[in-house]
This record gives C-alpha cells, sequence and structure tokens, in this order.
C-alpha cells in the first residue's frame, strides 16, 4: 500500500523525481500548503474509491498517516 501511495503522491504532484518514505512530512518535507494536501486527498479517495472526512484530514501529517487509513478504509 506504501508502494501505491507514493505513487499517487508523484503523479498528483508530477514529480517523479522526489524521494518518499513512510516518514515523509507533508508539510514539511514536501511543503503542500492545505489545498494541496486538499487536492491530493481527492486523488487518493478517487484512486482507492474511499472518502477522507475533513476531521481525518486534518490529522495526516505523515506519508503513513495516509497509508494506514487507507488500509482501514479498504
Amino acid at each position: 500500500m506504501l508502494e501505491k501511495v507514493i505513487e499517487v503522491i508523484k503523479n498528483t504532484y508530477r514529480r517523479p523525481d522526489i524521494i518518499l518514505t513512510a516518514d515523509t512530512n507533508l508539510l514539511d518535507d514536501l511543503n503542500l500548503n492545505s489545498l494541496e494536501i486538499a487536492e491530493l486527498m481527492c486523488a487518493f479517495e478517487d484512486e482507492f474509491e474511499i472518502e477522507i472526512p475533513d476531521r481525518v484530514l486534518a490529522g495526516f501529517q505523515l506519508v503513513k498517516d495516509i497509508v494506514e487509513y487507507i488500509e482501514k478504509q479498504v
């Protein structure tokens, strides 16, 4: 699942060159703003056919936070 989440992030921002790990911080390491994070969550919702509530979205800091949430949903 980690690999798929990383792929979605790279494809969403068209940055295949970035190195991502489970511990990559969305704000600090990727410099994503709140709008970009919301767009990314839409990409995850489309890819995995799930819904990510705003209250959950606010808790995502690391790539592994997203992975853990998606794994519970699918």
